[in-house]
């Protein structure tokens, strides 16, 4: 699982990941601490979007 930041300006073009920055990374082994590691970052269920719901160009 990894948590990266990207640079506004480069979001809509085809190098769009260049200068961006890894925040966090962990290695999760089964949804209990997948659960775990998520919440510890703060992050919840209702932040995940479908892909066509967000601007990540992947």
């Amino acid at each position: 699982m990894k948590h990266w930041d990207y640079d506004a300006d480069r979001i809509d073009g085809f190098d769009y990941d260049i200068g961006a920055i890894l925040v966090k990374a962990a290695t999760v082994i089964g949804e209990s601490e997948l659960t775990g590691t998520l919440r510890t970052w703060g992050l919840g269920p209702e932040q995940f979007l479908h892909p066509w719901q967000t601007a990540d160009p992947r």
